[in-house]
């Protein structure tokens, strides 16, 4: 009888340490903290960029953009597919390749290379930031890459919308 018992205490022992825990959640996605629709306003500052030969004016080019950006979960599960639309009244001077892919790591995040078109002059870009947000705006900054050697920052203020 004792064996039963001793058997029966270590059975209700190993069954109860084995059960899940409700309270526990899984772990959150990162991503999940950017997804929505966001507008506001990217701050570009391009470099002095010499004239191109038959080339557009890359001169008056505008530096302070209303933009709206939708950002939702990528393909893989580190990634942000980001679609950036341009105010409709600088689509003329600044048109950017839609969806654009980010790697997030943290508040870091790297865009894979995407095509801009500034003035009719398509380039391919790369670029590297920060982004931080508490819910109901977006802060980032950071750097362009353009293929032609010439580099760039960026900055930008959005607010999510409802």
């Amino acid at each position: 009888m004792q064996k039963i018992l001793m058997i029966a205490l270590v059975l209700s022992t190993v069954l109860s340490s084995c059960k899940k825990d409700k309270d526990s959640a899984p772990p959150a996605d990162a991503r999940d903290k950017f997804s929505g629709t966001w507008k506001g306003n990217i701050n570009i500052v391009l470099p002095n960029i010499p004239p191109i030969p038959g080339g557009p004016d890359l001169t008056n080019i505008p530096t302070n953009v209303p933009v709206t950006y939708v950002y939702a979960k990528g393909q893989a599960s580190n990634e942000l597919s980001v679609t950036v639309t341009i105010d409709p009244s600088l689509q003329s001077f600044i048109q950017i390749s839609n969806p654009l892919t980010a790697t997030l790591s943290g508040s870091t995040y790297t865009y894979k290379e995407f095509n801009l078109t500034l003035q009719g002059l398509t380039v391919k870009c790369t670029g590297t930031g920060t982004i931080n947000t508490d819910g109901k705006s977006i802060t980032e900054s950071g750097n362009w890459n353009y293929t032609f050697g010439i580099s760039g920052t960026w900055s930008s203020a959005l607010n999510k919308q409802p």
